[in-house]
């Protein structure tokens, strides 16, 4: 019964963390495909204008380092539209030159060339698509070893049963202390 429940508990382990790392795997592909096609959309269709930076920015600290977030904004046919963005120092310079899409001013970005070359060498990158395997094939090498050793414990078990009865059969009352 306790080897059911072993092998129960480690399949279910071993799915659900299948499934986490295919979900994650699966949300960080087509999280970098649209990006990827918002900058291959801005540099066809995007229209420049210079953005000119808040005077205040927001600090937080995050796991013992700063992060300072600036917003900025940028007209667009009389309308303002706003965009923020991480830095790890003040701007040299009040503007910041832009990127944006006619249809939808809000879609924008800095450099929607040099953004596409990091979004698709982030999506080419292999050195993350082993770990999701490894973490499965580690969980299944512990299973094959925990299985194992109940095994072995239990062979000692029925082992120690057997002494003890060809000790019962040869009428010996005085049987090893091993058994008590």
């Amino acid at each position: 019964m306790k080897l059911r429940i072993l092998i129960l508990s480690v399949a279910v382990f071993l799915l659900s963390l299948f499934l986490l790392i295919r979900h994650y795997t699966n949300a960080r592909e087509k999280s970098l495909n649209e990006d990827i096609t918002i900058a291959q959309t801005l540099l066809k269709n995007g229209r420049p204008a210079t953005a000119v930076y808040d005077t205040v920015y927001t600090e937080t600290k995050i796991g013992g380092s700063k992060h300072k977030l600036i917003k900025y904004y940028y007209d667009v046919e009389g309308k303002q539209f706003e965009g923020s963005k991480q830095i790890k120092e003040l701007p040299a310079t009040p503007v910041l030159d832009i990127v944006y899409l006619p249809s939808d001013p809000t879609t924008h970005l800095e450099n929607p060339a040099l953004e596409l070359e990091s979004l698709v060498r982030q999506k080419e990158d292999k050195s993350t698509s082993g770990l999701p395997w490894g973490l499965f094939s580690g969980s299944i090498i512990v299973f094959f070893i925990t299985r194992k050793l109940y095994l072995n414990e239990k062979a000692e078990e029925r082992e120690m049963g057997e002494l003890e009865r060809q000790y019962a059969k040869r009428g010996k009352s005085n049987s090893p202390d091993v058994f008590k």
